[in-house]
C-alpha cells in the first residue's frame, strides 16, 4: 500500500512540474478551420525524448531532425486535424508519460511494455466500435505478426485487462557489431551474420591482447548492463508462457521452477562470466566502449544493446565510411526454439481520457500505417534502437541503413512470443548485476536467479491476494 501511495504522490508531483513547464512555454495552438467550416480538433501525441528543434550530433558532425518536419507532414496528410507533438523528458520516461496522460496533456501516447497499458489506454475494440472505416483484419494485417503479438496487452500483474491497446510503429532490434579492421589486423575470419554465442566467445578470445599489427591493446568484447537478460532467449533458457485467462493464479510450478536446474541457464551465465573477462574494465558503470565507432576503436566485438542507435546516428550524420568498418550482425538464435530477439515493441495508443477518441483513433491509424510518415519519423531519430513494424517497407529510406534492413528481416521470424516476461526479466537484471562484478559464480547465479523468480511471483500473488 505504501509503495502504491508513494508512486501516486510521485506522479502528482511530476504532473505539477510538467504543467508548470507547459504554462511557462506560453504556447497556444491555432487549431484553424476544418474543410467543412468547423473548428479543427487538435490531437496531441506524446513522445519521450524527442525535441522540436534539430539536435546536433557533435561527435559525428551531424544532426538529428526535430519533430517539426514530421508534424508538418502529418498535418499535410490530415488537413482536417490540427496535429501536435508533446515532448516529454527521456529520463524516467515511463513516469513522465503517465503524468502527462493523467494531466490530460496528450491524446495519444507511446508505450513499450508498461504494466499500466490496460488502465490508461482504450481497448481497440472500443475504438473499432466508434470508427470501423477499416476492418480489424485489414488494419492488423499491415504489421508483422510479432509486432501485433505484443500489441495484445497481457500482464501477470494486471489480470482481467488483456486486449489490444494501440498499434505498433516500431519493434526493438538489438544487433551486435564487430570491427572489420581489427579482425583483419588479427587475421581472424569475420563472425557470421547470425552467429552462435560459442562462435562469438571463440573469436573474442582470439582477438584479445596486443594487436599484432598496431601493438595497441585490443579487447575481444564489450558488454553493457542493459537488456542482457534477453540474451537468455537465444540460449533456449526461457520457455514461452501461455495462460488463459491471463492470471498469475493460474501459473503452475512447472511454468517457472525449471530455471534453477536448467543446463541452458547455467551455460548462459558461464558465457557471461567468460565474456566479462575479455571486456575492458568498468562494466558496472557503463564504461568500456567509448571509442566504439571511432577511428581509435579498441573493441573487436561489441555486444552492447545500444548498437542500433549508434549505427543510426552515424548513418544520419552521413558517416558511411564508418559503416564500411563497423558491421552489424544479428543476436544468436536458439537452436531449439529459433528465438533471439527481445519481446519489446514501440506502440502508440489512444489515451482513455482524451476528449476526442474518434479523431485520435484516425490519427493513430494514419501515423502507424502511412509509410511516408513512419519513414520520416524513423529517419528523424525518434525511434532509435528500432526497426519499422510494418510488413511492407518497400521504398522506405530508413531501410537503406544496413542494420535496419538486417533487423527487419531477422526480427519478425525470431521474436520470442510469450504472454509475460517480467517474472524472469527483473530477477535476471538483478542477478546479472552480481555477475558483472564477479561477486558470484555462474552456479551461484543460476540458484540466485531461481530464488529471485520465486520471490517475484510470491510478491505479486500476495499483492493481488492470489
Amino acid at each position: 500500500m505504501m509503495k502504491k501511495v508513494s508512486k501516486l504522490l510521485l506522479i502528482l508531483l511530476t504532473i505539477c512540474l510538467i504543467l508548470s513547464i507547459f504554462a511557462g512555454c506560453g504556447k497556444k495552438s491555432d487549431s484553424g478551420t476544418a474543410a467543412g467550416g468547423g473548428q479543427k480538433v487538435t490531437i496531441r501525441v506524446a513522445i519521450p525524448g524527442a525535441e522540436e528543434r534539430d539536435v546536433l550530433i557533435p561527435e559525428y558532425d551531424g544532426r538529428i531532425k526535430g519533430t517539426r518536419d514530421s508534424a508538418a507532414l502529418i498535418n499535410r496528410k490530415m488537413p482536417d486535424i490540427n496535429f501536435e507533438f508533446v515532448h516529454t523528458p527521456n529520463q524516467d520516461w515511463v513516469l513522465n508519460m503517465e503524468a502527462t496522460i493523467t494531466a490530460g496533456l496528450t491524446d495519444i501516447a507511446l508505450y513499450t511494455n508498461q504494466t499500466n497499458a490496460g488502465e490508461m489506454y482504450f481497448d481497440n475494440d472500443e475504438l473499432f466500435a466508434m470508427d470501423n472505416s477499416i476492418s480489424k483484419a485489414d488494419l492488423y494485417g499491415k504489421f508483422t505478426d510479432a509486432a501485433m503479438w505484443y500489441t495484445n496487452f497481457k500482464s501477470l500483474q494486471h489480470p482481467g485487462q488483456s486486449g489490444y491497446r494501440g498499434l505498433p510503429i516500431a519493434v526493438y532490434y538489438f544487433p551486435f557489431g564487430y570491427d572489420k579492421q581489427l579482425f583483419d589486423d588479427w587475421g581472424v575470419p569475420y563472425p557470421s551474420e547470425t552467429p552462435t554465442y560459442a562462435e562469438l566467445l571463440d573469436k573474442a578470445r582470439r582477438t584479445s591482447g596486443r594487436n599484432p599489427k598496431t601493438g595497441q591493446m585490443n579487447f575481444g568484447a564489450s558488454i553493457g548492463t542493459s537488456f542482457n537478460e534477453f540474451m537468455m532467449i537465444g540460449w533456449d533458457a526461457i520457455k514461452p508462457l501461455s495462460l488463459n485467462p491471463m492470471d498469475i493464479g493460474n501459473m503452475q510450478p512447472s511454468d517457472y521452477n525449471y530455471f534453477g536446474s536448467s543446463p541452458e541457464v547455467l551455460e548462459y551465465f558461464r558465457w557471461i562470466a567468460a565474456i566479462v573477462d575479455l571486456c575492458p574494465p568498468g562494466i558496472p558503470t557503463g564504461a568500456g566502449a567509448e571509442r566504439w565507432f571511432t577511428e581509435e576503436n579498441d573493441i573487436v566485438i561489441n555486444l552492447r544493446m545500444n548498437n542500433n542507435s549508434i549505427f543510426q546516428r552515424t548513418w544520419i550524420s552521413d558517416r558511411k565510411d564508418l559503416h564500411e568498418r563497423f558491421i552489424p550482425i544479428n543476436m544468436p538464435t536458439g537452436p531449439k526454439g529459433g528465438w533471439s530477439q527481445t519481446p519489446m515493441d514501440i506502440h502508440l495508443a489512444v489515451c482513455r481520457n482524451t476528449p476526442h477518441p474518434v479523431e485520435a483513433w484516425k490519427v493513430l491509424k494514419t501515423i502507424c500505417t502511412d509509410k511516408e510518415i513512419v519513414d520520416n519519423i524513423s529517419m528523424a531519430g525518434f525511434l532509435f534502437d528500432n526497426v519499422p513494424a510494418l510488413k511492407d517497407v518497400s521504398g522506405m529510406k530508413v531501410m537503406e541503413m544496413p542494420q535496419v534492413k538486417l533487423g527487419h528481416a531477422n526480427r519478425a521470424p525470431t521474436a520470442f512470443l510469450t504472454d509475460d516476461y517480467w517474472f524472469w526479466r527483473q530477477p535476471g537484471i538483478s542477478t546479472l548485476g552480481n555477475m558483472y562484478t564477479k561477486a558470484i559464480t555462474p552456479e551461484q547465479a543460476r540458484t540466485e536467479f531461481q530464488t529471485k523468480i520465486d520471490e517475484w511471483i510470491s510478491s505479486v500473488k500476495l499483492r493481488l491476494g492470489k
